[in-house]
């Protein structure tokens, strides 16, 4: 059965021997061939199917992460964006802002000076009319106390009693009521 166990009686030389040699490896190889071919086409194909699963889940994944990434990447660059646009709108209200306080500042500055003018002008009236009430205090001072030095000197009898009458007069009407005094009690309390 085994034709390549099979020796033949007489020793081969030279050429023959090669061939014979050739022949009886070819048979060996051959069988080994479709051994392992058959071995091979048992074992391999669910190691390779278990590699094509796990190559195609790799690749899956691989595509997933990818597509993951991609969005991530345009969410940053969204983000980004609008950062860029936050960072504007802020800068343009932080220079509205300094623009109104700028405004503000200007406006305030002005209205405690038209106060400060104003409290000027105040202080000034009240020192002025202090000094205009003083200067009438000291000339009514000044004129009460020339008049007591010269009223004795100038006063004579007439004129003392043409005052008294006056001031009785007035005394009279300002309280509104006749006096009792009779004329004689008012002449003498001219005399006196």
């Amino acid at each position: 059965m085994f034709l390549f166990a099979v020796e033949s009686a007489e020793p081969l030389t030279g050429y023959a021997a090669v061939a014979h040699i050739f022949e009886n490896n070819v048979i060996n190889w051959l069988v080994l061939v479709v051994l392992l071919v058959i071995l091979w086409n048992k074992v391999t194909p669910p190691l390779f199917a278990k590699r094509e699963e796990n190559i195609t889940n790799s690749l899956r994944e691989a595509a997933e992460a990818r597509a993951q990434g991609e969005a991530f990447l345009k969410e940053q660059e969204a983000k980004v964006a609008n950062v860029e646009e936050e960072v504007a709108k802020k800068k343009a209200d932080a220079k509205a802002l300094a623009e109104e306080l700028k405004i503000q500042r200007e406006k305030q500055t002005e209205k405690d000076l038209a106060d400060l003018a104003q409290k000027l002008q105040n202080q000034i009236a009240n020192e002025r009319a202090v000094a205009v009430t003083e200067l009438r205090s000291t000339a009514a001072k000044a004129a009460i106390h020339l008049t007591a030095d010269a009223l004795p000197s100038m006063m004579n009898d007439t004129i003392r009693g043409k005052l008294l009458n006056q001031f009785m007069e007035q005394l009279d009407s300002s309280t509104s009521q006749r006096s009792s005094l009779s004329d004689e009690d008012r002449l003498q309390m001219k005399t006196h």
